[in-house]
């Protein structure tokens, strides 16, 4: 599930088929261990879960929108609504980034597909109609499903990753950093649409929830974008970004990665922006608004972070 601000810090939401998963990734290092393998990592992660390699035979042309895709094709196959599918795709990629062995999430869903059976006033006719002993049949059924196409979607991202147009290998030559290279990605978005959960490595796409009908950004969708312009593969996700480099002790530069916590209830980094100086930053705010410049010193300010491109142990801006 892609999360921003508010209660959507919160790696897994309520809708009770993954409230177990959730609770065992509290258990084994909480939200920001969730979410700290590398792209390559997740995917090869997420494609052991479906018993695939992540090279194996992909198309690594990335869907326009991963959700939408999946929310159109898969839930209805497995009987799902849209929420369900959405929270479990969420705890299937928390739990294979965790480690968590695919048989344990299968165990934790079919118990959670017991239970909503029996839940008077959210009964699914599907899964009420399975006798106790197919729920794990069935529990199998949706983990597999669901880790198959994410493995899809998620090596079809790191595709996008580390392919630096001719513009950008120029740069390099000219002497250009990375995150100048980040930046100029960054400024040609400017006028996009914000879009929840819209966006990342391949550019622009459609959201989930309030951002389904709209083609754009969300704040950390457009910083993973602006970076794969740059070679550089970043997490998907806000607070993952926040710990994929290094802290920023020194001055702000252009391609820093900003970030600001806007729930001190819930605390830690759910909005970031690209640097574009050391006092303003190219921003993807929220619902309703495009991709903009605005100052980096504002309510929340958390820090920043500048990411590098590794080659073996050396990284190079």
């Amino acid at each position: 599930m892609i999360v921003e601000a508010g209660a959507g810090k919160v790696i897994a939401a309520g809708y009770g088929l993954v409230s177990g998963i959730a609770l065992l990734a509290g258990m084994t290092g909480g939200r920001h261990a969730a979410v700290s393998a590398d792209p390559a990592q997740l995917a090869e992660l997420v494609c052991s879960y479906a018993g695939r390699s992540p090279a194996a035979g992909e198309n690594t042309k990335r869907p326009e929108s991963r959700v939408k895709t999946d929310v159109s094709r898969s839930g209805p196959e497995l009987g799902l609504s849209a929420a369900q599918l959405d929270d479990l795709r969420s705890g299937i990629e928390t739990a294979a980034s965790l480690g968590i062995p695919k048989d344990t999430v299968i165990a934790d869903l079919a118990v959670s597909l017991k239970s909503e059976s029996s839940a008077e006033g959210h009964a699914s006719p599907r899964a009420t109609a399975l006798p106790d002993d197919r729920f794990r049949k069935r529990a199998e059924e949706i983990v597999n499903a669901i880790a198959s196409r994410l493995c899809t979607e998620l090596t079809a991202e790191v595709g996008q990753a580390g392919e630096l147009s001719t513009e950008a290998l120029e740069a390099l030559a000219s002497g250009s950093s990375r995150g100048e290279i980040a930046l100029r990605a960054a400024l040609k978005m400017l006028g996009v649409p914000y879009s929840w959960g819209g966006g990342g490595a391949a550019g622009p796409s459609y959201g989930i929830q309030h951002g389904a009908g709209t083609k754009g950004f969300d704040c950390s969708g457009l910083t993973q974008y602006a970076w794969a312009r740059a070679g550089v593969a970043l997490p998907r996700v806000t607070y993952a970004q926040w710990n994929h480099g290094s802290r920023v002790s020194d001055r702000i530069q252009p391609g820093d990665l900003v970030f600001y916590d806007t729930n001190p209830q819930i605390p830690g980094p759910d909005h970031v922006g690209l640097a574009a100086s050391d006092t303003q930053m190219v921003n993807a705010p929220h619902t309703g608004a495009v991709v903009r410049i605005e100052p980096i010193r504002r309510h929340g300010f958390m820090g920043a972070v500048r990411p590098g491109w590794k080659k073996g142990r050396i990284a190079f801006r």
